[in-house]
């Protein structure tokens, strides 16, 4: 499988095809998740950007790394989990250790 960069105003992430937003709403400047609609390449790439995290974490580019955060972040589904169980760990283990880094 081919994984190329993919750069949007917000996010920067890993991915095989672009993938769409979240669907949401903001009612009084509070955002709503909607569920998300199906799309095949989400798993592989919140894995493959996490992983990508983790090595900017690593490297201590932390200014660089808070669109990675944003976009593992806004594909959470409407129950704030994750699209698969296998996808489930690696981003749950990234986020935790940017916090960490981000907060000392």
């Amino acid at each position: 499988m081919n994984v190329s960069i993919c750069c949007t105003a917000q996010y920067l992430y890993w991915a095989a095809q672009d993938i769409p937003d979240n669907p949401s709403e903001r009612i009084n400047n509070v955002e709503f998740l909607y569920e998300r609609q199906f799309h095949p390449n989400v798993g592989n790439a919140v894995m493959a950007t996490s992983y990508a995290l983790f090595c900017y974490l690593a490297h201590n580019h932390m200014k660089d790394s808070v669109p990675i955060m944003k976009f593992i972040t806004s594909q959470r589904n409407h129950v704030m989990g994750w699209s698969s169980t296998s996808v489930r760990i690696m981003p749950d283990c990234v986020l935790c250790c940017s916090w960490r880094s981000i907060n000392l």
